[in-house]
């Protein structure tokens, strides 16, 4: 987990903007850079639009293959440190309990564990290319674990394009 968490660091892979899980990170951060953001827009005479994202479930959506892949490509994590994670995410399964009784084990294809301390930092990983979306279309945002603020401003004559 060190080393990971040492080799993005290092190598600058996370976002900025994501609060969580970082050193000298917290909700108060994100709060306070969403806040000071939107403050100097009303400052300038601009309305601000702000839309909050919390994904459900969202540690449970990600697929293994898939951050495999990104892990692999994105962050350059291979050989024997790709396959340690692998063998951190297979071979975990399921068991679904009743009062009438429990379910055969089922295998898991995504999901990290959450009460670890490597399940956020893949969590992170895996959704670090949203980013590029907010970049792409030069809207603010603001991540903390799995919950994304993403905002905007305009002169009030400009709100139909800031809309759209």
């Amino acid at each position: 987990m060190k080393q990971f968490i040492h080799h993005t660091d290092q190598n600058g892979l996370l976002p900025v903007r994501q609060s969580a899980y970082g050193r000298f990170n917290s909700t108060e951060s994100a709060v306070l850079v969403v806040h000071n953001n939107i403050v100097r827009a009303i400052d300038d005479d601009h309305v601000a639009a702000l839309a909050l994202l919390d994904l459900s479930s969202a540690f449970d959506s990600v697929d293994h293959s898939t951050l495999l892949s990104i892990l692999r490509t994105r962050f350059s994590v291979t050989e024997q440190p790709l396959e340690w994670f692998r063998s951190y995410l297979t071979g975990r399964t399921q068991v679904f309990t009743t009062h009438s009784g429990q379910t055969h084990p089922i295998p898991l294809t995504s999901g990290v564990p959450q009460g670890s301390s490597l399940g956020p930092a893949q969590f992170i990983s895996y959704t670090e290319c949203t980013i590029n979306i907010f970049s792409l279309y030069s809207v603010q945002y603001h991540m903390f674990a799995d919950d994304t603020q993403s905002y905007s401003h305009c002169a009030i004559s400009e709100i139909p394009a800031l809309v759209h």
